[in-house]
C-alpha cells in the first residue's frame, strides 16, 4: 500500500483564502470581493503563501517527525503517537496564525 503524500499547498491555501476574505469583509464589506483589486491580491497571495508559509511548515514538520519520532515505519508506541499528533496539532495553529498575520501585512500593504 503506498503511504499518503502530503501537499505543502492545501493547508496554506485555505488559511490564507480565509484570513484574505474575513480582512475584506470586515474593512470593506463584501462588494469589495468582486473587484479586480481583491481578484489579483487573492491570486497573488495564493501563490506566495505557498512558498512563503506553506513549504517552510511544511519542510519543518517533517523535521519535527523526523528528529524527534524516528521514521514512520518502525511501530511506535500510544504515547509517541499522541505527542506526534499534539506536535501537528500546535505546528498546524502556529501556521494559520503566521498566514493570518502575513496575509494582514500584505493587505494593509495592498489596499492602503
Amino acid at each position: 500500500m503506498e503511504a499518503q503524500k502530503a501537499s505543502p499547498s492545501g493547508f496554506a491555501i485555505t488559511a490564507f483564502i480565509g484570513s484574505a476574505i474575513y480582512l475584506v469583509m470586515v474593512n470593506y464589506g463584501w462588494q469589495t470581493l468582486l473587484t479586480i483589486k481583491t481578484a489579483i491580491f487573492l491570486f497573488l497571495g495564493v501563490f506566495f503563501s505557498v512558498l512563503l508559509v506553506g513549504v517552510p511548515f511544511y519542510l519543518l514538520g517533517g523535521w519535527i517527525q523526523k528528529r524527534f519520532f524516528g521514521h514512520v515505519d518502525v511501530p511506535v508506541s500510544p504515547a509517541v503517537l499522541r505527542q506526534l499528533r499534539i506536535a501537528s496539532t500546535v505546528l498546524m495553529m502556529v501556521q494559520v496564525v503566521v498566514t493570518f498575520y502575513a496575509t494582514k501585512f500584505a493587505y494593509d500593504w495592498y489596499f492602503s
